[in-house]
């Protein structure tokens, strides 16, 4: 009887048409992509098991199409079933960009200034379930535990929370496939969580908003990452900005701030430890996870106050944008970013890498002061920078030029004479390597399909060539700069 009367009140509102499913929902991001290719690019970053629904991630930015060396935020709804007011929130986001970017400059400012990615349903197949009143409370995904094949809802065997399949202190969630807060079979077992695990990785985000509702807890909080972490005092700084923009509904201040469990593998904790990412958890409202269709507004727009306060503190600073660059070449390399302030104070998360797109790019979200920061590229052919740098109230942004061992090295193998050549490239292609001796004539040349980074490269001569000094040249077509560069004069001549 309590379930029944806890399940009348959570979805006794959730039919009203004001409430947006799954299929509106995936209407609406398509058409926003096809209408304005220009500030939208729609990807499906998974699909589910158990309903074969894609799970869409919308990227919102003023070159959609490109990897700039701008800051990353990802904001998510949905990864509990029944929590559907952060995809209402992520809707007016949406909608307030697609119908004012052309006429309001704040919002102009900030899409120019970011790259950012919506995941409107984390959990479609249980979005599915709770806008289809099968089960207005469902909290889980359907993952089918028990294999007969069949939707176990009234037992609520099947499926699992999926803010507890991260592969963070997982082991702390709960075992029992019957619990609501059922953690899956192992770490990433879903793919709704594989999804969010491969687009952190991929654009290693520095700050992430995901959306939640208070069903039967304490609401309008903000959840930080877990105390003791070294980035503690700065993301803890940036929730308490971001709450004093978030106003209570009943006009009794702004929301509180907190952090969260610890032991148990929820995104926001993962995130921060896999890539240092400031992942908050907004607790919309308080006790009540689907409101009256009449009071959604009032709802959406007090969260797009606080999201559009915290879209600009990342957009403007402070903090610290770096990227670093080859200094023959002039392109972007990958690096890591070590603050010595912090990152030295405990292992998890360690110094930030760059993203893996052509942009290589580090951003890190600050406080003012005096700050030490090390850029170390990853294949260990630079030498490191050690930079002094004061933060401010606004963004500093840098770009370091690295200084190779060497860009290009060339010696002679020890049976036969094969030259060796390690050559850089921040684009996957055909390359073609041509040397020259001092006069200009050509002794030698030869064509390699290239990967991105550096490439070990072996190369048997035609001929043998006496002791001299040499040039190589190396060109590569579908390069973005420096199409054609040499290296400096490289002797050969003996075994090295």
């Amino acid at each position: 009887m309590i379930l029944f009367w806890l399940v009348f009140l959570i979805g006794q509102h959730v039919a009203d048409p004001r409430y947006h499913t799954g299929e509106q929902i995936r209407a609406f991001f398509d058409s926003v992509a096809t209408q304005r290719p220009d500030l939208f690019v729609l990807d499906t970053i998974g699909v589910t098991d158990r309903l074969g629904l894609p799970i869409l991630a919308l990227k919102i930015s003023d070159h959609p199409t490109e990897e700039e060396p701008e800051p990353r935020i990802l904001l998510t709804a949905i990864h509990h079933a029944e929590e559907v007011l952060g995809a209402e929130v992520l809707w007016a986001l949406v909608d307030t960009v697609f119908r004012a970017y052309d006429t309001d400059p704040e919002i102009r400012d900030w899409v120019d200034r970011l790259e950012v990615f919506v995941v409107p349903e984390v959990n479609p197949d249980g979005h599915w379930v709770v806008t289809s009143l099968q089960d207005t409370s469902w909290r889980k995904n359907l993952r089918d535990n028990d294999g007969d094949g069949a939707m176990d809802l009234e037992d609520r065997s099947d499926g699992v929370d999926l803010n507890r399949n991260y592969d963070f202190h997982w082991q702390g969630g709960n075992p029992d496939p019957a619990s609501s807060y059922y953690r899956g079979p192992s770490p990433f077992s879903e793919p709704e969580t594989r999804a969010i695990r491969d687009l952190t990785l991929r654009e290693r985000f520095s700050a992430a908003v995901h959306y939640h509702s208070p069903a039967i807890s304490m609401g309008e909080i903000v959840y930080t990452p877990y105390p003791g972490a070294p980035d503690f005092p700065y993301f803890l700084s940036l929730a308490i900005q971001f709450a004093g923009h978030l106003p209570k509904v009943q006009g009794t201040g702004t929301y509180a701030v907190l952090y969260g469990e610890y032991d148990v593998g929820n995104a926001r904790n993962w995130q921060y430890a896999a890539v240092g990412t400031y992942a908050l958890n907004v607790e919309i409202g308080s006790y009540l996870v689907q409101p009256p269709p009449e009071s959604v507004d009032v709802f959406v727009n007090t969260q797009l106050e606080g999201l559009f306060f915290l879209l600009h503190r990342v957009a403007r600073g402070p903090g610290l944008s770096i990227q670093a660059i080859d200094d023959h070449l002039g392109c972007p390399i990958p690096v890591q970013v070590e603050i010595l302030e912090i990152d030295t104070l405990a292992p998890v998360p360690g110094p930030r890498i760059s993203s893996e797109d052509e942009a290589f790019f580090v951003h890190r979200i600050l406080t003012p002061g005096s700050y030490t920061v090390v850029v170390s590229d990853l294949g260990q052919s630079y030498f490191p920078e050690t930079l002094h740098v004061e933060i401010g109230d606004t963004l500093v942004s840098l770009r370091v030029p690295m200084r190779a061992h060497q860009t290009l090295t060339l010696w002679t193998m020890p049976l036969g004479q094969r030259l060796e050549v390690r050559y850089y490239t921040p684009l996957a292609g055909q390359a073609e390597f041509l040397l020259f001796d001092v006069a200009g004539r050509l002794r030698g040349s030869w064509q390699a399909k290239v990967r991105r980074g550096w490439n070990r490269l072996l190369y048997p001569l035609p001929a043998p060539l006496p002791d001299a000094v040499y040039i190589l040249r190396v060109s590569q077509k579908n390069r973005p700069v420096h199409q054609t560069f040499a290296t400096p004069f490289v002797k050969i001549g003996g075994v090295r």
